[in-house]
């Protein structure tokens, strides 16, 4: 259920932006190595942002028995139009996490109009991204969070984007493989420098039970993956040869150019150039 923190009631987008944009800052800022130069702040976070966020919500699962913060960004005319949005939920996209404002001006840089959803729990990331937790943890996602968040905002159900980087990367692919063996809640994954590390067999033993369960067959399914050297580039590769070794039909699978940002710095621009994948931008 969604609950109101008692401490504050309406979320100050000047002091939210100040703070979440400094620690982007600092990160974006140590991002040097592999010969390359400090890359440049995006003009688009320097910026106010058009839209607004919501970061009051707390939600506390059945599923999972843990309490997670969200933030939600809807675009600047949300309020007076009605036509039905795309929905990306962001992993580690909570206020306990500096991703999600730079994520939100990127969005709104590139021209994506869309309701963006971080979901925290930083401190419980590495239970449930990871297996056995992911399962418990997929269920609260999307059997609990997503039908509440989705009867608050008008939301195309057929254009969610599910964004993961290091665990949540781990955990967006193996939502992927989960996800198409009951049915199709996502239609877009965003896979970033995911650290697979020991468990690549519970991965492994997903994707056989998604081919069997689909035949081979994905249609409607978006994969865009990214890694960098200095992260987990080498598993990213293994899972794009594991998914890319059956050929399944209908999956638009890219596997964008690996990175020497940094584990962390590589977020930013890979997150950009799949939102352009994903939305033709």
């Amino acid at each position: 259920m969604f609950n109101h923190p008692a401490v504050s009631g309406v979320f100050s987008m000047r002091t939210g932006v100040r703070r979440v944009f400094a620690v982007a800052l600092l990160v974006m800022l140590s991002a040097c190595g592999g010969g390359h130069d400090t890359p440049p702040v995006e003009p688009a976070l320097q910026t106010a942002l058009a839209g607004s966020i919501n970061s009051d919500l707390f939600f506390t699962s059945s599923q999972t028995h843990a309490g997670y913060r969200l933030n939600v960004y809807v675009p600047a005319n949300y309020a007076s139009t009605s036509d039905r949005l795309p929905v990306i939920y962001v992993l580690d996209g909570g206020p306990d996490n500096g991703i999600f404002v730079p994520m939100a001006h990127i969005a709104e840089g590139v021209g994506v109009r869309a309701v963006i959803v971080g979901i925290g729990g930083f401190a419980t990331r590495s239970t449930d991204y990871r297996y056995p937790g992911l399962n418990p943890y997929y269920a609260f996602l999307t059997t609990e969070l997503m039908p509440l968040v989705e009867s608050k905002y008008r939301i195309a159900p057929e254009q969610r984007t599910l964004v993961g980087h290091s665990y949540g990367g781990y955990f967006a692919a193996a939502a992927m493989l989960l996800d198409r063996q009951g049915g199709h809640t996502f239609s877009n994954f965003i896979v970033m420098d995911m650290a697979t590390h020991e468990q690549g067999g519970p991965l492994a033993d997903m994707e056989r039970a998604m081919f069997t369960a689909t035949g081979g067959k994905l249609p409607g399914t978006k994969l865009i993956l990214s890694g960098d050297t200095a992260g987990n580039a080498k598993d990213v590769d293994a899972f794009d040869r594991m998914i890319s070794a059956r050929a399944y039909q209908g999956l638009e699978l890219r596997h964008l150019p690996t990175t020497s940002y940094g584990h962390v710095e590589m977020i930013n621009p890979a997150y950009k150039e799949s939102l352009r994948l994903i939305f033709k931008q």
